[in-house]
């Protein structure tokens, strides 16, 4: 079919600029009908739900890509909001859409995959926003790295405004080294219809790290990466988000997961990986406190914690750093919870365990000797410190 003109799509709102309101490539080709170009096709899946605020501008940003053989498909949970009228606007230019109850995300992902028929498949939520050339740069990939099967890039936190907050860069990794960080930021994450009918799709039981577990099952299941250092995606993060909102829920399912992975794949994960799995979902739940988890939320963590460390003690002996840290946080989730004398046992406890000058148990309990308020405010500063250095190091 000929090119699509930008000026062919419904007009943007009169207060929009740029990309990708103004700006982009010509369409090439939609609907994902065949194309005479040797481009793999690449698939795209939107779930959606009231998301009217954002999903034109996820789905302009998808369009305006300018890429040949793309099939662009919306699968919404029954939004109640104004977004169905809005991907109505843009129905010539979908592959397929629909708008229904679901049981979730993952379930409205499975309905999604299910139809696509691209060699390349990725999500994008309808809050979030690709940036240009993200598509061309991936099927390029695709076609040089022909043994791999997950391709992933940067990305850029913005806040529900556009404003750009953070940056998240990737870096190659293997499984050792995603069980103790997620490396892949989920927009700008892309894989081949192989890896993802090898290892089954989606896991439909999730509700916070179906992306995830899903790299992880990959990995396991021998799927090659590829890291891609460019700009792909740009994932929103604001108050009401999944993402900003309940984010001890991630933290909970990877504790679940990490005991799965262990029963089932226990030959493949050494010992040291598995604590420093375990250290990096407590330290997502710890990271919530006073930040909208409640009390009791973070004191069943600290429960579990402590239980994790008994059951695990010996291991911790040959790792005094991961050791002191864990006791180190715990004693900070303590003091954030008002009962600083624990907390400072536990600081105390840190120090016993690791005297290394960058333990921040020293600092902590100083400041723990002030009472909660003192304490809280040293942490909200110590924060402010370290995101600083972590932006500008």
């Amino acid at each position: 079919m000929q090119p699509l003109s930008i000026s062919e799509l419904p007009s943007p709102p009169r207060d929009r600029s740029g990309w990708p309101w103004i700006e982009g490539e010509a369409l090439a080709s939609h609907n994902g009908q065949a194309s005479d170009s040797k481009s793999p096709r690449i698939s795209i899946v939107m779930p959606s739900l009231n998301q009217a605020p954002f999903i034109e501008e996820a789905i302009r940003s998808v369009l305006l890509q300018g890429y040949r053989d793309l099939e662009f498909i919306i699968v919404d949970g029954g939004s109640t909001d104004g977004t169905v009228d809005i991907i109505k606007k843009y129905e010539p230019w979908l592959s397929f859409w629909i708008s229904e109850s679901d049981k979730g995300q993952a379930d409205a992902l499975c309905k999604g995959f299910d139809r696509s028929t691209g060699d390349i498949l990725a999500w994008l939520n309808s809050d979030d926003v690709y940036c240009e050339g993200a598509l061309k740069t991936v099927a390029s990939g695709y076609q040089q790295e022909s043994e791999a099967g997950l391709f992933y890039g940067d990305c850029e936190i913005i806040d529900e405004y556009g404003v750009v907050i953070d940056t998240i860069k990737g870096e190659s990794a293997d499984l050792k080294r995603l069980m103790t960080r997620n490396v892949l930021s989920q927009p700008s994450t892309f894989f081949s219809r192989k890896a993802l009918e090898k290892v089954g799709g989606i896991n439909k039981d999730l509700h916070f790290i179906m992306d995830y577990e899903l790299w992880l099952r990959m990995m396991l299941q021998g799927v090659r990466s590829c890291y891609i250092p460019q700009l792909f995606s740009r994932f929103r993060w604001y108050r009401i988000s999944k993402s900003g909102s309940y984010s001890t829920g991630f933290g909970y399912e990877y504790l679940a997961l990490l005991e799965k992975l262990t029963d089932d794949h226990g030959d493949l994960i050494s010992d040291m990986t598995r604590l420093k799995a375990f250290h990096y979902a407590f330290t997502m739940i710890m990271a919530c406190n006073k930040q909208g988890a409640d009390d009791k939320d973070i004191s069943k963590a600290i429960e579990l914690w402590i239980q994790h460390l008994d059951r695990y003690l010996e291991e911790y002996r040959s790792d005094s750093r991961l050791w002191g840290d864990s006791l180190y946080r715990i004693g900070n989730a303590y003091c954030l919870q008002g009962d600083v004398k624990t907390g400072r046992s536990y600081f105390t406890r840190s120090l016993a365990v690791s005297r290394r000058f960058d333990n921040l148990s020293y600092p902590g309990w100083i400041a723990s000797c002030f009472g909660g308020y003192t304490y809280t405010q040293y942490t909200a500063m110590l924060n402010a410190v370290l995101s600083f250095i972590r932006k500008y190091r």
